[in-house]
């Protein structure tokens, strides 16, 4: 409770690359409160440039650490130096940062969530033999982004790694799944996040789930869909679907995008929505004047379409 005690408002639209370092945020008046979760058994080092709020600039950061020291159980309470960068969240423990900002937060956008269930559960895994499932009337807007969760039970030394197709499109899954390998346990029960790109959604969705090893379960299907408004990249966090390659990341001075399509325009927001930069055509985007924090970049592609990455803009 004393964690939590300050935390309320809105919640901001998030999104994390490490699994393991899980993320949430809210807002309310001129608060913000950005909720750090460790799944790792290491101390991880975290920057606190979470939140750009343009020309609002932050007055202060006060964090709450709750922790584990010793078997007992230890919550710190303190304000962060002005010049302070980076905070260290402890093996498995949780931080809230409160940042206090000269005015009042006012996102320009809005984003929608919905969570969706496949039409079946708990299917046996048989090797080559892809499980079939549908995730109907699913309501779709302009831009978003989606998340497929796969419940998964095999046995140790078994793979977890399925072939995953969404409408007939392949994706890629990611090696880096939330929570550790369960090797102390009897068997790995978890679950796996796949991103999925938004235009390869439809409103009914045919899901393929398939192994090439025998053994296990599937033990349901889910999929949380982000609908954005026209301009909406609202958020706190790290990359959405991705159909491109933007490098070095972190940058300084110059962005590179490589894209499978023709860019009609790339537009950059800071994390509570508002327009930083818009270039047309390039496939090199000139950041030298933005200042160092966290952005997300928008491509906007030609025929309709985009995909929005997180990237951070660092100083020499």
């Amino acid at each position: 409770y004393e964690l939590w005690s300050d935390v309320n408002g809105t919640r901001l639209y998030t999104t994390t690359s490490d699994p393991d370092l899980q993320i949430d945020a809210y807002f309310s008046g001129n608060s913000a409160y950005v909720i750090l979760n460790n799944l790792y058994f290491e101390d991880k080092e975290i920057g606190v440039n979470l939140i750009d709020a343009g020309d609002n600039a932050v007055q202060s950061i006060n964090m709450r650490h709750l922790y584990l020291q010793g078997g007992e159980v230890v919550l710190d309470d303190e304000t962060l130096a002005s010049d302070q960068t980076t905070v260290t969240i402890s093996d498995e423990a949780a931080i809230i940062l409160k940042y206090t900002f000269e005015n009042p937060i006012s996102p320009a956008n809005q984003c929608d969530e919905v969570k969706y269930y496949a039409d079946d559960y708990f299917r046996e895994i048989t090797a080559g033999q892809p499980e079939q499932f549908n995730i109907n009337n699913v309501a779709l807007g302009d831009t978003g982004a989606a998340v497929l969760r796969l419940g998964l039970g095999r046995a140790h030394g078994r793979s977890l790694q399925p072939i995953v197709t969404v409408n007939g499109a392949t994706l890629p899954v990611p090696e880096n799944f939330m929570g550790y390998d369960q090797k102390p346990r009897e068997t790995f029960w978890g679950v796996i996040d796949v991103p999925v790109p938004y235009d390869v959604l439809q409103a009914n969705n045919a899901v393929s789930v398939g192994f090439v090893d025998n053994g296990g379960h599937i033990s349901s299907v889910t999929m949380r869909v982000f609908n954005f408004n026209e301009d909406s990249i609202s958020s706190v966090g790290s990359e959405s679907n991705k159909v491109e390659t933007v490098y070095p990341n972190p940058a300084i001075n110059f962005l590179n995008i490589n894209s499978v399509k023709q860019i009609h325009r790339v537009r950059i927001f800071n994390t509570i929505g508002q327009e930083r930069k818009i270039q047309r055509n390039m496939d090199r985007i000139d950041i030298s004047s933005l200042a160092a924090g966290v952005y997300l970049l928008k491509i906007e592609f030609v025929g309709g379409g985009s995909s929005v990455v997180k990237f951070t803009k660092i100083n020499r």
